[in-house]
């Protein structure tokens, strides 16, 4: 056998030079410079859309809620001449002179809700709604308690809140009797379930809202993929009324940034301008970055300073990706014109 066939048939295979390793990594780098954007965007659309589907649940259950009951439940609206102390809040909804409503509790639209939706209701329940519920409960927590926590029973709609030895208030089957506790569901009687909420994602957000009121124990829902920021429910009938939160304007101080009920602002140049769904009510989430954005400069409130859908007027870069039940399953930045 001759000496250049034997060097043939037993030298060992040759290596990738390091030309070629550094091709193939280039080419590596370029695939993911282009599929990783790609596959980020592809997730925040499918996030979005699970927010758009619980959006969209949510609205239904306040309908159901409406088509069960005769009206949509209200968010809760706040009188400026009351401080943000829990002390001031129950003496505005209750008069414990004379052991009843107070006469704020009487012409308010939680009391023209209970004519309408429960005009049976007893005055044990009365005392527990306007002198422990009311003085507590907040945007940020209205959906979870009128869609999951109110009793099957025109009477007593409250049944399941019961009074302790030191006169607070507890959830029926709840762990802490010293304050609310949902964490411990269903409870003793039977509720009206208009919406099942996950129970991972309730959470009391107070002690982080900037009121001044201590964690009362009752959660809000956290949004889909917004951190530590819940949904905030606003009733059209309290667009223009300062909130439980911030009484110079109908803002709310969230976990993170502010949140406020739209105005439309192509009604702006009519004789009377609208908010959105002037009818019925408005529920927002702060979207993935958990951000409601920032209040306008001037805190009292006029049409100039509201934020509007959809030019986003008053809105800013955090505001960019919050959504709505009126937002169509696309973000606010989607419907802006370019």
């Amino acid at each position: 056998m001759s000496r250049s066939l034997q060097s043939n048939s037993s030298g060992r295979p040759r290596g990738f030079t390091l030309v070629e390793i550094l091709v193939v990594v280039a080419i590596i780098v370029i695939l993911m410079a282009i599929l990783i954007p790609v596959a980020m965007r592809a997730i925040s659309q499918a996030r979005n859309a699970a927010i758009a589907v619980e959006l969209s649940q949510l609205k239904a259950a306040m309908d159901k809620y409406k088509e069960e009951h005769g009206d949509y439940p209200p968010s809760m609206d706040w009188d400026p001449s009351f401080p943000a102390t829990l002390i001031a809040q129950q003496q505005k909804w209750w008069d414990s002179s004379n052991s009843r409503p107070s006469a704020y509790a009487y012409s308010s639209i939680c009391e023209r809700h209970f004519l309408r939706c429960y005009p049976k209701m007893n005055s044990s329940e009365k005392y527990k709604f306007y002198g422990l519920i009311a003085p507590i409960l907040e945007q940020d927590e209205v959906l979870v308690f009128w869609l999951s926590m109110i009793a099957n029973d025109p009477r007593e709609p409250f049944k399941n809140f019961l009074i302790n030895n030191n006169n607070n208030l507890y959830y029926a089957g709840g762990l802490d009797q010293n304050k609310l506790n949902f964490n411990d569901f269903p409870g003793t009687y039977t509720r009206f379930v208009h919406f099942n909420f996950d129970t991972r994602r309730l959470q009391d957000v107070d002690d982080d809202d900037g009121d001044g009121i201590p964690g009362d124990g009752i959660p809000g829902y956290l949004s889909l993929y917004a951190k530590e920021t819940t949904y905030m429910y606003f009733d059209s009938r309290t667009y223009a009324f300062p909130t439980v939160n911030n009484p110079s304007n109908n803002i709310y101080y969230a976990a993170r940034g502010v949140a406020q009920p739209f105005a439309d602002a192509t009604t702006m140049t009519k004789p009377v301008p609208k908010f959105v769904n002037p009818d019925t009510f408005q529920i927002l989430s702060a979207g993935q970055d958990g951000n409601f954005g920032l209040v306008p400069p001037n805190p009292a409130f006029n049409w100039a300073n509201t934020k509007m859908f959809p030019t986003m007027i008053n809105c800013n870069e955090e505001d960019s990706d919050n959504m709505a039940d009126f937002t169509e399953g696309r973000r606010l930045i989607d419907h802006r014109a370019p």
